[in-house]
């Protein structure tokens, strides 16, 4: 039988701040009893969180807490993980973790793994496809799908599309609500050990040591580009509405009409009920007109679905809680254009709320886990690059049989600093046939799959590329903007009876131009058994 249990950490982890200015939130640590067996696969760490949003630079819209609820889905806006200098790319969770400690009351250090977060960066895009990257609910960081770039809906809100029925009756109680997120780390993702039965009765309480990349949290608007996007016919903007014709003096305006039609509004459309939109209007009467920020109120799909041929041309009617515009008095009948985005939040003092920390564990009750394990663990080295080339000579230990190298730029964690070749000796025998391994080419990928063919794997992705949060996914190879090429160098290495000496060097820099080698750190490989 399985029972599942949940733990609080061992120290406090609550705390809010902006991004970047957290103080206490940057060790957390946690203690498995010893008194039974847990599936360690089956366990995972848990990280609450939620975002406290200052209103727009222009101030709280129009209609904000009128209602008998409050409005807490205002703003479409996101936490991701600042992976190098600003830009945040999809990642695990558990790249939020920097370094990682396991340690056994009765059998002493089982792990001690520094640079957590650019190792599963590494391997992340290794050994999953970019469909995979999507789906994985382990995530941190949005994607670009359907809506286009910079149209995203947060996984902070718990977004309703439509509260409109099929007989025009208006739910205005149903709307988009802010929620706590829980970030979940699998212990898989942190340890070797992770995969495995832990039978606490052999092994006694286990203390957990993690460092935390709080830090290097940020806060990423998921709209606000509508106006100048182009929808899934290529030409009309996502918040392009259709023109109100003849509009007649003193009418107040909180009804418009989408321009592009939807077959999937669930997947496409950009906005839902309760969201703070900017609203520009131009009347052919008296001109353009200083935007204005409402809130949605509701959303109805006018597809005729209730009648007895079903009609409709399928566009999506916007209704606002306050009018966004009054036609003046002493003018004529107007023709309004209406060009809607998302209202953003000013992300300066906007705040990250960290709640809480707790561990899962997937108790097996009545199992007795095994007294030994053998597991998979890494030892790294890191080494700061001076120049185009660079040349080191590492000690390996005996039992280390893979070998994992990230280029980074300093202090930062994606893996993507480019380098042009490296060659590989151990012992002073050239283990590349005497040649240097170019980034990206066919030799660079036969030394990758050889890589997970040792560790009795396979490769899922090839293209050496990571998925960024908030570039434009373009529609070929060179316009590509949110895949972006990382470095990873990974090659298999001999067991052996003695330290062995590797001896590896590096070329800085792309085939466009040189670039200085900065961070390299090396993860050697190695099994153990406890």
């Amino acid at each position: 039988m399985e029972k599942i249990i949940k733990l609080q950490s061992d120290n406090q982890f609550t705390e809010q701040a902006i991004p970047g200015a957290f103080t206490t939130c940057k060790l957390l640590d946690f203690t498995i009893p010893g008194n039974a067996t847990y599936d360690l696969g089956k366990s995972y760490i848990s990280i609450n969180a939620e975002l406290i949003l200052s209103d727009g630079a222009s101030g709280a819209p129009a209609g904000k807490d009128t209602q008998a609820t409050p409005d807490t889905a205002l703003y479409n806006t996101t936490v991701a993980l600042d992976a190098q200098a600003g830009t945040a790319f999809v990642s695990q969770c558990a790249s939020m973790v920097r370094n990682a400690q396991l340690e056994s009351q009765n059998r002493g250090m089982v792990e001690s793994i520094r640079r957590v977060d650019t190792l599963r960066q590494c391997l992340y895009n290794l050994e999953n496809d970019k469909q995979m990257q999507q789906e994985r609910l382990e995530n941190i960081g949005p994607q670009e799908g359907r809506r286009g770039p910079a149209n995203l809906t947060t996984d902070m809100i718990q977004a309703v599309v439509r509260n409109v029925d099929n007989q025009d009756n208006a739910q205005l109680s149903l709307k988009s609500i802010g929620i706590d997120r829980d970030f979940r780390i699998p212990l898989s993702d942190l340890f070797g050990v992770g995969n495995a039965m832990w039978n606490g009765e052999v092994y006694g309480p286990t203390r957990m040591h993690l460092e935390m990349n709080t830090n290097k949290l940020v806060l990423q608007n998921c709209g606000g580009s509508e106006d100048t996007t182009n929808g899934p016919d290529g030409a009309t903007k996502y918040g392009q509405m259709v023109q109100q014709a003849a509009v007649a003096q003193g009418t107040d305006l909180s009804t418009m009409e989408t321009s592009l039609d939807y077959k999937d509004y669930g997947l496409n459309f950009p906005f839902y009920v309760g969201q703070a939109i900017d609203v520009t209007v131009t009347d052919s009467v008296a001109g353009a007109q200083a935007a204005v920020q409402v809130i949605i109120d509701s959303i109805q799909y006018n597809n005729g679905n209730a009648l007895a041929t079903p009609t409709g041309d399928e566009k999506m009617t916007i209704t606002t809680r306050t009018p966004y515009y009054s036609t003046p008095g002493a003018q004529g009948n107007a023709n309004i254009d209406v060009l809607i985005k998302a209202y953003l939040p000013v992300l300066g003092t906007s705040l990250i709320r960290i709640n809480k920390a707790d561990i899962v564990l997937a108790e097996q009750v009545g199992v007795q886990g095994p007294s030994e394990i053998d597991y998979r663990t890494y030892v790294s080295e890191i080494q700061v690059g001076t120049g185009n080339n660079y040349f080191h000579q590492y000690s390996v230990e005996p039992e280390a049989q893979n070998l994992i190298v990230a280029s980074c730029d300093t202090g930062e964690i994606a893996p993507n600093r480019p380098w042009a070749d490296y060659r590989i000796s151990i012992n002073n025998v050239d283990q590349t046939g005497n040649r240097s391994v170019g980034w990206a080419d066919n030799l660079h990928q036969d030394r990758i799959m050889r890589f997970f063919n040792n560790r009795g794997q396979n490769v899922d992705n090839l293209s050496l590329s990571m998925i960024s949060t908030s570039a434009i996914q373009g529609t070929s190879n060179d316009t590509r903007a949110n895949q972006v090429d990382y470095y990873p160098l990974v090659e298999t290495l001999p067991l052996t009876q003695v330290p062995k000496d590797v001896q590896l060097q590096i070329n800085g820099g792309v085939f466009g131009g040189p670039a200085a080698v900065q961070d390299v750190i090396l993860y050697k490989e190695i099994v153990k058994t406890i």
